[in-house]
């Protein structure tokens, strides 16, 4: 037997999800904050590449490994408390950067932000898993599946509004302060949000589901461990893919402004930053291309993933072309691949959804979320590296490279997830 807790009004329902909406954009708009700002620091002479990568993979690091334990918490414990800690730790981290930037009251400013920016993540660690619990589980049962398809715009729009206050405001660190004051502001409202629909909760316990385990005779039992349900399905292979889907999704979007920067001499950082903020827009549209293409035309989620993958990789082969042909050729390329790969990510929701039965959908949205860090992580500790080893040609060619061998798993998955769909009891 498994404990569920649910909203039984509908207005209820449409009120938390606004509320989880807004916060979840605007906590994942404060997470951007040294991507948006890279191009301003190196330029100032504040940071090298290196280091400014440094501090958001290390953040990213530290945050994606607990996303898989604030996954397994949220999965157990009242996910809406997750969130008031979240967004009250990571306003305190981005106030103090910015006073820090503004006093100097710490001489060695990398080592300070480097250790309020691993503070950060550790107070977002269940930010991502409650929000899902909640979307795919305590709404009411008619507003999950597009309350899943909207929240998928969350982040893109806050890392899009993120660039686009970047580009405004007149110095990079008024971005911390814009941050700090809006998460603790959040942290009230969404307080306040809770309280007025907690008399519309209702709580009661359901017996689990039978759940299918990967034999040669397609025998069932109850309780199989997570591990298992995962291998059964190749969701286990497909983390991996989602480890090289966030590469040329959030990843790649921390280095497009600095890759057009130095690669064309007649655009400034300015302008860099500007142009990337056209490639997130498009970004932001992937989720309704997704939704247009399943389940409408591809009723598979897996088979959906590899269409957008298959097509997207040619946009990323034109990379090449990266100070070669005009930069605005470049934004065009950048813009569609961002499209397609933001658009393979909405079927993620719907896969970790499908474990709601099983009590782990915050589990799965965890361990799906934790990739995308990862991938998070390399892009801007290994590949900013890279490029300043090797330049930008090679680091696409690694690009490419790990593009492929994407396709190729998803590929060795897809009869994996039809096998699991077949044996499964969802309706």
């Amino acid at each position: 037997m498994i404990k569920t807790r649910y909203l039984n009004n509908a207005k209820a329902s449409i009120l938390i999800f606004v509320a989880l909406f807004s916060t979840f954009t605007f906590i994942s708009m404060t997470k951007q904050c040294f991507s948006s700002a890279m191009a301003f620091i190196v330029e100032e002479g504040i940071m090298t590449k290196s280091q400014t990568g440094t501090i958001v993979a290390v953040f990213y690091l530290v945050y994606g490994i607990l996303q898989l334990v604030g996954g397994i918490l949220t999965d157990k414990w009242h996910p809406e408390r997750f969130l008031t800690f979240g967004f009250l730790g990571a306003g305190l981290c981005n106030l103090a950067v910015y006073i820090n930037q503004v006093y100097a009251i710490v001489d060695n400013n990398f080592v300070f932000v480097l250790v309020i920016w691993v503070l950060n993540a550790c107070s977002q660690f269940a930010v991502w898993p409650a929000v899902f619990k909640m979307i795919s589980g305590m709404l009411k049962e008619e507003h999950r599946s597009i309350a899943l398809f909207l929240i998928s715009f969350a982040n893109s729009l806050g890392t899009v509004i993120n660039y686009a206050v970047a580009a405004l405001i007149p110095h990079w660190t008024l971005n911390f302060l814009i941050s700090a004051v809006g998460l603790i502001a959040f942290a009230l409202l969404w307080e306040i949000a809770m309280h007025s629909v907690r008399p519309f909760i209702v709580e009661k316990e359901v017996e689990l589901p039978e759940t299918p385990v990967h034999t040669h005779y397609h025998e069932h039992q109850k309780d199989v461990h997570i591990i298992a349900l995962l291998a059964t399905s190749g969701m286990l292979l497909f983390l991996v893919v989602l480890l090289t889907r966030s590469l040329f999704d959030n990843g790649l979007k921390t280095l497009v402004a600095t890759m057009i920067n130095e690669n064309y001499d007649n655009v400034t950082p300015t302008v860099a930053t500007a142009l990337s903020i056209i490639i997130l827009i498009m970004g932001a549209l992937g989720p309704t291309l997704g939704h247009q293409i399943y389940p409408r035309f591809v009723k598979n989620e897996l088979t959906a993933t590899i269409l957008l993958f298959a097509i997207g990789t040619p946009f990323c082969v034109l990379l090449l072309l990266t100070g070669k042909v005009h930069y605005w050729w470049i934004v065009i390329f950048l813009s569609f691949f961002v499209l397609l790969m933001n658009a393979a990510a909405l079927f993620t929701n719907y896969i970790a959804a499908r474990f709601n039965k099983w009590g782990k959908s915050a589990t799965l949205a965890g361990a799906f979320n934790m990739m995308t860090s990862l991938g998070i992580v390399v892009s801007n500790f290994v590949f900013t590296r890279v490029v300043e080893g090797f330049g930008w040609t090679v680091t696409i060619w690694v690009w490419i490279v790990l593009l492929v061998i994407a396709n190729i798993l998803l590929w060795i998955i897809a009869p994996m997830w039809r096998r699991f769909l077949k044996t499964q009891y969802y309706h």
